[in-house]
């Protein structure tokens, strides 16, 4: 073995050594990935219905909604179903997304994970304009939906299951 191969091998583990010793463990680690409720919103339809669904990164289950029908603002009910141990502190703050990309169809402007309310957690989508609506259970428990009916469409448009 060469020399210079020595010196970088005892270097290597001084260094490796010091860090050890300067960086406490409890520092050393990565905060988990997650802590948050909202993972993404996903709008899908035509000039018929269009359908918005809000996914979390845990189960939740549908409780009701309000207003039942018709407003700019549709605030969803929800409870959660199983929540590890790293995003129970998320369960009890308020996030926010703003979805992007979407036409007059869907005037989506805001959605908010309300885990703040006294007794219940929401989930509020707020719109541009007042829109007719039906809310309910995504077909996989970590999502919510709302389907909204386009221009063609004069009837409701119920959230779909799959």
């Amino acid at each position: 073995m060469s020399m210079m191969m020595r010196l970088c091998g005892v270097g290597g583990f001084m260094i490796v050594g010091l860090t050890a010793t300067v960086v406490p463990p409890s520092r050393a680690r990565a905060e988990p990935v997650r802590q948050r409720v909202l993972d993404e919103i996903d709008v899908r339809g035509d000039d018929a219905c269009s359908i918005i669904r809000v996914s979390f990164n845990f189960p939740v289950r549908y409780m009701s909604h309000f207003p039942l029908e018709k407003g700019d603002e549709l605030r969803i009910q929800l409870q959660p179903i199983a929540v590890s141990a790293e995003d129970l502190d998320a369960l009890f703050k308020r996030e926010s997304l703003v979805p992007t990309d979407f036409d007059d169809r869907v005037p989506l402007r805001e959605v908010v994970y309300e885990g703040d309310s006294p007794g219940a957690r929401y989930l509020t989508l707020r719109f541009d304009r007042s829109v007719s609506f039906g809310a309910g259970q995504g077909p996989d428990f970590r999502s919510l939906q709302a389907g909204l009916p386009g221009p063609t469409n004069v009837g409701a448009c119920p959230p779909e299951r799959e």
